[in-house]
């Protein structure tokens, strides 16, 4: 999975600012569930420069991954919603994503119908986005100060997407 996330990353040239926030927050939960984090994190961050180097190998390591999720489709879709909301952090899903999603979801035995509508729904989300809420709005939601340190921040945030997101 961490070999797809770096193609769908890099597929429009570069790994974005807001890619690489995305993908953090992700190498620190998976790392978080391992006794030797920091190393379970340079692993990871190892495979996913490895694999942003080649855009060659997609179709094969979508075929893997597919043999080792089996049956479990819900787990197929999930994957493939994170790919998804990836390419759209930062400000929508380009035409070089949007193939790699697509050469992705073939492989995982997701219709282009199934797809279509998981884009749509996100889509529809960017369009209904509310204003941008102040920090001291973004403070009081978070349970935080405006003067704590970003990694109280961070790690409060963190603690919150992992109790009340829906995937968990």
């Amino acid at each position: 999975f961490i070999a797809l996330v770096a193609k769908v990353a890099k597929a429009d040239g570069r790994v974005q600012e807001l890619e690489a926030q995305l993908i953090g927050i992700m190498f620190d939960d998976i790392s978080a569930v391992f006794p030797n984090k920091e190393k379970t994190r340079g692993i990871l961050k190892d495979i996913f420069n490895e694999e942003k180097k080649r855009n060659d190998d997609t179709k094969e390591i979508a075929q893997s991954l597919n043999i080792l999720l089996g049956r479990r489709r819900l787990k197929r879709k999930q994957f493939v919603e994170f790919l998804i909301q990836l390419a759209f952090v930062d400000n929508g899903i380009s035409s070089d994503e949007d193939k790699v999603l697509r050469e992705i979801v073939h492989e995982l035995n997701i219709t282009s119908d199934e797809y279509t509508a998981m884009v749509a729904k996100f889509e529809n989300m960017m369009k209904n986005r509310h204003q941008t809420m102040s920090l001291k709005e973004a403070c009081k939601i978070l349970g935080v100060k405006e003067s704590d340190d970003m990694s109280v921040i961070k790690k409060t945030y963190r603690k919150l997407i992992r109790q009340y997101h829906p995937d968990i």
